[in-house]
C-alpha cells in the first residue's frame, strides 16, 4: 500500500513499472482515484492519496498488506488525527498478517 499525495500517485505508479520489471502494470499495480473504486483482487501494490485513505477505510481494512510506504510523510501534520488513527489500524493490520 502506497499513500502519497494525490498529486504524485501516477508518478508512483511509473516508477514501480520502471523500477520493479517483475510487476505488471496492468494486473499488479492499481491508483485509486475515487471512493466508488475497490481493491482489485490480485493486486499486489494499490497506490492513493491521503484523503482517499481516509474515506475508504473499510475497503483498506479488508487487504492484508505486506508493506505501507507513506510519501511525504510530513504532510500527515496538515490532517486530522483520524489520518494518524487509520494509519495505526493498516498498520496494526500488517503485522497481524505475518
Amino acid at each position: 500500500l502506497i499513500v502519497c499525495p494525490a498529486a504524485v500517485r501516477s508518478t508512483w505508479a511509473c516508477q514501480l513499472e520502471q523500477w520493479l520489471d517483475f510487476l505488471n502494470p496492468l494486473r499488479d499495480i492499481q491508483i485509486l482515484r475515487s471512493h466508488a473504486d475497490k481493491v482489485s483482487v490480485g493486486v499486489r501494490v494499490a497506490i492513493m492519496s491521503y484523503k482517499m485513505l481516509v474515506t475508504c477505510t473499510p475497503e483498506i481494512q479488508k487487504v492484508r498488506w505486506g508493506y505501507i510506504i507513506v510519501d511525504e510523510s510530513q504532510n500527515l501534520r496538515k490532517f486530522t488525527n483520524r489520518t494518524v488513527a487509520i494509519l495505526s489500524l493498516v498498520r496494526k493490520l500488517t503485522k497481524e498478517s505475518d
